[in-house]
């Protein structure tokens, strides 16, 4: 009996400590939550933050019982400022927004108040009970004419986009006081939820026999999801304040991607076409040339960031990762 009561008391301290731990981590508010980028940064921070997770049209399936997920358009500026009260974050990475660059240029207003007003309601809310924020922005704040921006390069967007994200940007310098902008080079990687990347939708296509075409003359520096997320993670922790490239260390073109991608993946780079911007006849506005300077971030931070061959290798062993459990 002694021995069943010394076992008890030893499972109550145990359990004890753990929820004191949970009580004890920073809380995280990540926005956006069911998008590519913010279901990544959930699965990446439920083990050392405790996470909240908002979402608007769909939820997210990973990590269920590991954090709170909250229905949240950030339109609604009221509902943004008794969340963010409630919650009172130590952090808050805000990741919605209305990404796709077709549907900005054809929705510029929708875009606008999503990606800017938005914005702007996270922020006051932040600073209305002092959380950190850290705000993603976008490689696309660049017209894309020369290439290898760094963060005291002028951002000059063209496309719709770009320019709502930089509004962000502008509306974040002015008004926070605990700030980190990231901007976001073009993310490839294996997905925690249903929202995939463009790199995901590829591969489908080349296992199944059918084309694609890619641009030989838009050139970005691709980063595997797995390391935006430690340095976004990374950053939440840090006092500083500023801008900040967060990119691979190469600069490639989508074609060159795409065959690296099929080289990798063991699939047949014959169906990858290579055609061109000025050809495509596209209805919106697409920079050439976004690629980023990322020697800030490589010295600021321990995260280490992959070449895109490297990336892909670990993209491809999460693919088999998975097929085995």
């Amino acid at each position: 009996m002694k021995q069943k009561l010394g076992l008890n008391l030893v499972l109550r301290n145990k359990v004890s400590k753990a929820e004191s731990f949970y009580q004890q981590k920073p809380s995280l508010l990540i926005t956006g939550a069911s998008g590519f980028i913010g279901g990544s940064l959930l699965a990446h921070s439920v083990n050392t933050w405790n996470v909240f997770a908002t979402y608007c049209h769909s939820k997210t399936l990973n990590n269920q019982n590991k954090c709170e997920f909250l229905p949240l358009n950030i339109l609604d500026e009221e509902l943004v400022f008794s969340t963010i009260c409630k919650i009172k974050p130590t952090v808050v990475i805000h990741c919605a927004a209305i990404p796709n660059l077709e549907y900005c240029a054809l929705h510029e207003e929708e875009a606008f108040l999503v990606n800017a007003k938005g914005t702007e309601s996270i922020v006051r809310a932040c600073n209305k009970i002092g959380s950190r924020l850290v705000y993603l922005s976008t490689d696309l704040v660049f017209d894309g004419r020369r290439g290898f921006y760094s963060e005291e390069s002028k951002p000059n967007p063209t496309c719709a986009y770009g320019k709502t994200k930089n509004t962000a940007e502008n509306i974040v310098l002015s008004l926070s006081n605990n700030f980190c902008i990231s901007r976001i080079a073009w993310t490839y990687g294996r997905s925690f939820n249903f929202s995939r990347c463009f790199t995901e939708l590829m591969i489908d296509r080349l296992k199944c026999s059918q084309s694609i075409t890619l641009f030989t003359d838009e050139y970005r520096s691709p980063i595997y999801v797995n390391d935006l997320c430690s340095a976004l993670l990374e950053l939440a922790q840090r006092n500083d304040t500023g801008i900040i490239n967060l990119a691979g260390p190469e600069r490639m073109n989508r074609y060159d991607f795409g065959i690296l991608t099929a080289k990798v993946f063991d699939l047949d780079e014959h169906f990858i076409i290579p055609t061109n911007i000025d050809s495509a006849s596209l209805n919106y506005i697409r920079p050439h040339d976004c690629s980023l300077n990322n020697t800030k971030a490589a010295n600021l931070l321990m995260t280490t960031f992959s070449n895109p061959k490297l990336g892909l290798r670990k993209m491809l062993q999460r693919f088999l990762d998975r097929l085995v459990t």
